[in-house]
């Protein structure tokens, strides 16, 4: 039981367990990830991890340097393909396959609500190899 008050706050914003949604059989997309979620993502199989958000999009989020080293850690691979207003849909999906091309699979990919992951995984079909 917490103790202190900022103990109970701490507590209230805990985030929540992982919980991709499949894509594909070797690709899953969810919400921004915390450093608690890497290790959910190790023990639900995930090989690699893709963060298709920017960093410093908002205030608070783990940004991809500290995302990958905790991903290192659990043995599991990293890639960035970030994903904003405005970017190249070429790009995005030239990028996003030859990180799906290079990564083990499973793949799990995050932004800021998944929306973004779906978007690259669906642009980079066409460049797949």
């Amino acid at each position: 039981m917490p103790s202190s008050f900022f103990d109970r706050v701490k507590e209230m914003f805990k985030p929540g367990p992982l919980q991709p949604t499949k894509v594909s059989a070797d690709f899953s997309i969810c919400a921004q990830l915390s450093e608690e979620h890497i290790a959910q993502a190790k023990q639900l199989g995930f090989a690699s991890i893709i963060c298709n958000r920017p960093d410093n999009e908002e205030s608070g989020q783990l940004n991809y340097a500290e995302m990958a080293q905790l991903a290192e850690k659990q043995g599991l691979k990293a890639a960035m393909v970030p994903v904003s207003q405005g970017s190249d849909p070429h790009s995005i999906g030239s990028a996003m396959a030859r990180a799906l091309d290079d990564l083990p699979a499973p793949v799990l990919a995050y932004c800021r609500s998944g929306n973004r992951s779906n978007i690259a995984f669906n642009a980079a079909k066409p460049y797949r190899k």
